[in-house]
């Protein structure tokens, strides 16, 4: 944020039409979040759905979500703007942390409040919260299942308000000895997450 008493001129928008006939982010869209040329259906969109929804992830949707954890950037990546003018940066602070410095996706889904806090200080993946992250870490796991399944207990996590990961696999109900039946993956936040 800059607060200055200075005029600035104001930003223009996009003067012209850059996207034309291009309909690359409509048909590479996991759920569908784009019913028409530039209109957007936020409650499909995949990043709507694993950061700012504070609701289960629709049923319907799920198998869409795939992998993505935290966000999703499919329709960026497949902008051939973006493909044009995309670099790294240099900035080593915007690089990911290795894998092995993330929790698993079974980790996170039994983190208490603290474990979350403390696993992602500082990190975007705070936004989401411990409901959050334990949601759609429920969901990825549902969606890769390799057929080898792990139960995990979630009785020694610590509810919080707006716990809402019931309504993705948990069998049984929260707080009364219920386990998760998911899948043991290689999968980690950091792989769903940064690519």
């Amino acid at each position: 944020i800059v607060l200055t008493h200075l005029e600035l001129a104001r930003a223009v928008p996009f003067a012209s039409d850059r996207c034309g006939t291009c309909c690359r982010c409509l048909d590479a869209c996991p759920t569908g979040a784009f019913p028409a040329p530039r209109v957007l259906d936020a409650t499909r969109c995949i990043s709507y759905l694993t950061i700012e929804s504070r609701s289960p992830v629709p049923e319907e949707l799920r198998p869409g979500v795939g992998h993505w954890l935290f966000g999703c950037d499919v329709c960026q990546d497949v902008c051939p703007w973006n493909l044009r003018f995309a670099m790294e940066t240099a900035e080593l602070r915007y690089r990911g942390r290795p894998a092995d410095q993330w929790p698993t996706l079974e980790e996170i889904v039994q983190m208490t409040e603290r474990e979350c806090e403390a696993a992602f200080e500082g990190t975007a993946l705070e936004r989401a919260g411990r409901s959050g992250l334990a949601r759609n870490a429920a969901v990825v796991l549902e969606n890769v299942r390799t057929g080898e399944s792990v139960s995990l207990d979630l009785t020694e996590t610590e509810p919080d308000s707006g716990d809402f990961i019931s309504d993705a696999v948990l069998l049984g109900e929260p707080g009364s000895g219920a386990r998760w039946i998911m899948a043991i993956t290689g999968l980690s936040i950091c792989s769903s997450v940064l690519g």
